[in-house]
């Protein structure tokens, strides 16, 4: 599910030290040489990590259980931060959004622990739902329709990072940090496509810092006014209604915007297939009638609760221009938008 990244991120704070392991440190992208070879994935890709943020949680202890009245040797600590994650791509190309595109396939994640935490017993990362902001529509050659993403954007990381720390909840615990390695796959495309992959390092601090702390607050579009990309934020109270028909051999679910906006729709790749994407997922009039392959099991109006049934799940846009905004959308088969008063 896409969130509200300012929803994530405002007062968060955290310690990060990045250090690059493949990346180019920064300076314009480079064009193809003199004499024509095709261009390099990583002159067309800047991959950059921000220092990232913890949440707003306190980190989560436990011991093994034990009559000793003496401190536990060793005690689990569990912490959650926000890793912001910056491309820059070169002008005319593109990378992938994670839609139900045509050609493309979006970033892939994978991330470990670095060098030197096989001595600290426990110690795990687990990977969130990435925070993309809102692709732009990107049509090739015919009817193919990928979701694309250019320019500078930023994807927010959401990271769980446990340790088991020598001392417990002493001093050599509040000190803990662990090493991370980031590995991002990639496929950055214009006439055609170059596969690229780079790994970046950093550390990420065990330690929350002091409450009140205002944190660094980033920007999921990360390229500022002049960037296609919006941030994705929660739906608002009555900006959409839906209407449902469920029939063979598809599903239908208009949209319609109070007031009347253009709108645009970006499936996620999880959810129920969109039909003819390049007529339907686009309105100028504020009335989208979309289509789905049928469910395997209908829905109907007094079976709502079916098993098997489907949940629409993306992103809408509606406006244009500077007044454009961008909100989640996840959709129970047969309901109305949820939102948020």
């Amino acid at each position: 599910m896409i969130l509200s990244v300012l929803a994530i991120v405002p007062g968060l704070a955290g310690v990060v030290g990045v250090a690059g392991l493949g990346a180019r440190a920064g300076g314009a992208m480079a064009p193809p040489d003199e004499f024509g070879a095709p261009p390099r994935a990583q002159d067309l890709v800047q991959v950059r990590l921000m220092p990232a943020v913890a949440a707003p949680t306190t980190p989560t202890t436990s011991t093994s259980p034990t009559s000793d009245p003496k401190p536990a040797v060793a005690a689990e600590t569990s912490v959650k931060v926000v890793l912001p994650v910056v491309f820059t791509v070169a002008p005319e190309w593109h990378t992938y959004w994670p839609g139900q595109n045509a050609t493309g396939t979006p970033i892939a994640w994978t991330v470990s622990m670095g060098p030197g935490v096989d001595q600290r017993p426990g110690a795990k990362v687990t990977v969130g739902t990435p925070v993309y902001p809102a692709p732009t529509r990107y049509l090739g050659g015919g009817d193919l329709l990928d979701y694309a993403l250019t320019g500078t954007f930023t994807v927010m990381l959401p990271l769980t990072v446990t340790h088991a720390a020598k001392g417990g909840t002493g001093e050599g615990a509040s000190k803990a940090t662990l090493p991370l390695r980031v590995k991002i796959e990639y496929l950055v495309c214009k006439d055609s496509c170059i596969p690229g992959e780079v790994e970046l390092a950093t550390e990420v601090s065990l330690v929350l810092a002091p409450a009140g702390d205002a944190g660094q607050r980033v920007e999921a579009a990360g390229g500022g006014a002049a960037s296609p990309h919006l941030r994705v934020e929660p739906l608002p109270a009555g900006l959409l209604k839906a209407a449902w028909s469920d029939e063979t051999p598809e599903a239908r679910l208009a949209l319609v915007s109070t007031p009347p906006v253009a709108m645009e729709f970006y499936p996620l790749e999880d959810g129920p297939e969109l039909i003819d994407s390049v007529a339907t997922g686009a309105s100028a009039s504020g009335n989208m009638l979309l289509r789905f392959r049928h469910a395997a099991k209908a829905v109907t109006a007094t079976n709502l609760t079916a098993p098997g049934k489907p949940t629409i799940r993306g992103v809408v846009r509606l406006g244009s221009g500077a007044s454009a905004k961008a909100y989640d959308l996840t959709l129970p088969w047969g309901e109305q938008p949820v939102t948020t008063p």
